[in-house]
């Protein structure tokens, strides 16, 4: 493994590892998935400090060079980490769309008082000869 794609590994990860720590101070990341972002880049300072695991296992597996195994390790981690976000997205979603639907239902049968206080009713009917609250709706 070359010199340069040793130093780039370990370049990459000290940026990777500044930025998750500025994010969680910020509160923009929670902690749980700053672990796999730290991880992954220890990970990578290990493969640049040691090549020599790098071409163990490149040899183990036919590859033909140790930079090739190193790539494909980063795309393989990345690959399974999307899959696993896309799997939390799809549950969240599930969430928002059952807990849109209990809103709506709540709304409609009126159980929901903040909703109320949202759309108030018009205090004076037209028909009692008094005029409308100004911008209420009249269906």
């Amino acid at each position: 493994m070359s010199t340069g794609l040793r130093v780039l590994l370990i370049l990459m990860a000290v940026i990777s590892t500044i930025s998750v720590i500025r994010r969680i101070r910020k509160s923009r990341m929670r902690i749980e998935y700053a672990v796999f972002w730290v991880l992954f880049s220890a990970g990578l300072v290990v493969l640049a400090l040691f090549p020599q695991i790098c071409y163990f296992f490149a040899g183990l597996l036919g590859i033909m060079s140790p930079a090739n195994f190193v790539f494909a390790v980063i795309i393989a981690l990345l690959l399974m980490k999307s899959f696993f976000m896309t799997a939390e997205i799809s549950k969240l979603d599930e969430q928002v769309r059952g807990l849109t639907q209990t809103l709506a239902l709540q709304q409609e049968s009126g159980k929901n008082p903040s909703c109320q206080a949202a759309n108030p009713e018009p205090v004076a009917d037209a028909a009692d000869g008094a005029a409308p609250l100004e911008g209420a709706s009249h269906a």
